[in-house]
């Protein structure tokens, strides 16, 4: 096998170094997908598909957003990206318009509005996807990262009230572990997911979720393969916390899962 991301820096950690993906992001995408908060690194999710997929492949993203996966349809990958939010999908939908050159060599794009735990299984050969985080309009200080989101992510407000955001860290957990079988039922055997996911600050305690990931994952028959670590270079809300003094995690895992034969 191949190493992952051989072309990019490591640091003094060993956590791959991808470069910012904003200007490239906003030659490619509609400048609305910025409203989202969560968007995976472009450089990452590209080797990714190069790591862990062929050309012919279908690559399915439960969590869809703002369609960063979107980009394996443009090296001959079939995507299915799912999202339960009518404007991303119809922002996905715009993008897929975009890139529709009718090149031999392009991928389909399927986009399938809905609550991944109801629309799921679907077949595919790969999944690539970055899942959402409990509560995610009302973490630490409520009140003060509320006004944050509101101030600097508008469009996160009107979340459908199905999103997995929407939950308490008690029910988002039973409701991940449903998602997790659901996407066993989508792989074939041997088949592929990778997570890309980062752990949160409680105060002044970490909180490992990825620990939980790959208990939650292999319970679902997906067996733990590989952990990768790579720093991103900084967010709005990052700075914001550093220049409070507060504690942040400066780092992303990916994780990297296969079905069990």
């Amino acid at each position: 096998m191949s190493e992952f991301a051989a072309d990019y820096e490591r640091d003094e950690h060993g956590w791959i170094l991808f470069p910012r993906d904003i200007e490239r992001r906003k030659e490619m995408y509609p400048q609305e997908v910025f409203d989202h908060p969560a968007k995976a690194n472009m450089f990452l999710t590209e080797e990714l598909v190069d790591y862990l997929t062929d050309v012919g492949d279908t690559v399915l993203d439960p969590f869809g957003g703002t369609g960063t996966t979107m980009l394996a349809s443009l090296s001959g990958r079939d995507t299915i990206m799912v999202d339960i939010e009518e404007r991303f999908c119809q922002l996905m939908q715009q993008t897929a318009n975009n890139w529709s050159t009718g090149s031999p060599f392009m991928g389909s794009i399927r986009i399938v509005q809905g609550d991944c735990r109801q629309v799921l299984p679907i077949p595919c050969d790969a999944i690539i996807t970055s899942p959402p985080y409990a509560t995610a309009l009302h973490t630490g200080k409520e009140k003060q990262d509320k006004i944050l989101v509101e101030k600097h992510q508008p469009q996160m407000i009107n979340m459908s009230a199905l999103n997995l955001s929407r939950l308490n860290p008690f029910f988002f957990g039973k409701a991940m572990v449903k998602v997790y079988q659901k996407m066993a039922e989508s792989l074939p055997p041997n088949g592929p997911l990778a997570v890309i996911i980062k752990d949160m600050m409680r105060g002044s305690k970490r909180v490992f979720l990825s620990e939980v990931c790959i208990r939650d994952a292999q319970r679902a028959g997906l067996k733990y393969k590989e952990w990768f670590k790579w720093k991103p270079p900084g967010s709005f809300f990052v700075a914001q916390a550093k220049s409070k003094g507060g504690n942040v995690v400066e780092d992303e895992d990916i994780l990297i899962f296969r079905k069990e034969l």
